[in-house]
């Protein structure tokens, strides 16, 4: 049988490897979104362990539970995934090439600064005439 102390030692060294491929992977990986990826999967898996692990130990050590390591593992899962989200459509609305291509084989856009519907979604609208496709926020 597994004692307490093997299992937070087991817990320590897979979060530690996972932060570690995370880190690996920001450094290695040739896309933003690929990066974005590592590290926002790897490493809140590697940190999450670390916390459960830091909250069985303390929990075992004073003879209650740890509350404070739980409250942040919720908070990083809580807010990582939401940040990750933000990022990556922040990167696909300024750069569309980076996303997959459309079901139909067509281009994503028919000229510069022309994102038609997408335009109107994300709050912004064509300039008039002359402008050259620019959009501008709404006021």
């Amino acid at each position: 049988m597994t004692s307490p102390t093997d299992l937070v030692g087991l817990l320590a060294v897979l979060g530690a490897v996972f932060v570690l491929l995370g880190s690996l992977g920001i450094v290695k990986l040739s896309s933003y979104l690929l990066r974005l990826h590592a590290a926002t999967k790897a490493s809140t898996l590697g940190v999450g362990a670390i916390l459960l692990a830091s909250a069985l130990h303390f929990s075992a050590r004073e003879g209650g539970a740890s509350l404070i390591e739980v409250l942040a593992a919720i908070l990083l899962f809580a807010t990582v995934p939401v940040s990750a989200q933000m990022l990556a459509r922040a990167a696909l609305h300024m750069h569309p090439h980076l996303g997959p291509p459309p079901p139909d084989g067509k281009s994503r856009q028919t000229e510069p600064g022309d994102d038609g519907e997408r335009s109107q979604a994300m709050g912004t609208r064509r300039r008039s005439a002359g402008s050259e496709g620019q959009s501008t926020p709404y006021p």
